[in-house]
């Protein structure tokens, strides 16, 4: 446990795992706000702070993976940014909660790469901090929610390598004092830094730290998907455009041929409203490379500044020697003057 009582927890997952309602019961403010759609209800990286069991608490709301509105590497932008700046201000985590839906009947695909994620954020020396916790279990068979509890340990692509680590399993939404008996217990936790952390303070820029670099990973995976299926749907498209070319050289049927005409103008819009989602795909990745790339930029200027400020407290330093020494000097009388004046 930390030499003093401020404890600081993050509670991270996907949207709409219940991690503002987790927080809001929690330190029973009414100030954290709690959506109910399928966009986060927190945006930015906020802390609320509570006492309780002899602790001052801060819970760190994170913005939901898989948000509707913003790509992942926009959210793991702005979480390393909290996680640096806390960092430096040595306000480390006692640990994590991860909060997962026991509603959701099998882990979908945004759920592993979101995991995949979080296991390079923290590392694996982290994770005996961290606990996944699952919510809603007042909207599911207790039977059914213990069989998916059983998955989420033994499933080795979503966390069952973890629990090996030291992850914990527990449950939330049985009250009040439950849910704070399970704050209370990683506080007693030591403080640590995760991976992205050690690599930030080794030099590594967020942009470049594994944990972006994983979700960097997945939108180049899902790019190449959508590629592949642009280009799957443009050859059936031309497969059909050349065999109705055959059949309008067989048909002299006035209406058929305007129906296949409208059916042709009807491909080509699809096909228009994909390829203006392909360039809209390629324009956040080249705001996201813009971003990486004025981060770093701003990363060098901030270490050129210190290097400059370094170098100038040095010389400072030397030409302060330098004059107490002169004037040493000056203010010594030579043996010879001392003889002259007895």
């Amino acid at each position: 446990m930390s030499g003093d009582n401020n404890v600081y927890i993050a509670v991270m997952g996907m949207t709409g795992a219940g991690k503002s309602t987790f927080i809001k019961q929690v330190t029973g403010r009414d100030d954290v706000y709690v959506g109910h759609s399928l966009e986060s209800a927190t945006e930015e990286v906020v802390p609320y702070s509570f006492s309780y069991g002899g602790f001052n608490i801060t819970l760190i709301d994170t913005p939901g993976f898989d948000d509707s509105r913003f790509n992942d590497d926009v959210i793991v932008d702005k979480i390393l940014e909290w996680l640096r700046t806390s960092a430096n201000q040595n306000q480390r985590l006692s640990g994590i909660v991860y909060m997962h839906r026991i509603t959701d009947n099998r882990i979908q695909g945004s759920a592993r790469s979101s995991m995949q994620m979080f296991r390079r954020l923290c590392g694996p020396e982290y994770f005996s901090n961290v606990v996944l916790a699952t919510s809603f279990w007042n909207s599911v068979d207790l039977s059914v929610g213990a069989r998916r509890e059983r998955e989420l340990y033994e499933n080795d692509d979503f966390c069952g390598l973890l629990s090996k680590q030291g992850l914990r399993i527990a449950r939330t939404g049985y009250g009040v004092r439950e849910d704070r008996r399970l704050l209370l217990k990683i506080a007693q936790n030591k403080t640590a830094l995760l991976e992205a952390q050690k690599q930030m303070q080794a030099g590594v820029p967020p942009c470049k730290t594994a944990a972006a670099e994983a979700v960097a990973d997945d939108l180049n995976h899902w790019a190449q998907i959508f590629n592949k299926d642009l280009e799957d749907m443009r050859a059936r498209n031309r497969e059909v455009l050349a065999e109705r070319k055959r059949q309008r050289r067989q048909e002299y049927n006035a209406q058929k041929l305007a129906m296949e005409e409208e059916d042709r103008r009807r491909q080509e819009e699809d096909l228009a409203r994909i390829e203006k989602q392909q360039k809209a795909w390629a324009a956040r990745q080249e705001a996201r490379k813009a971003r990486q790339k004025d981060q770093l930029k701003e990363d060098n200027k901030q270490l050129k500044e210190l290097r400059r400020r370094k170098e100038e407290e040095e010389a400072r330093q030397r030409e302060a020697a330098a004059q107490a020494n002169t004037g040493a000097s000056c203010r010594r009388k030579p043996v010879s003057e001392l003889w002259i004046a007895v």
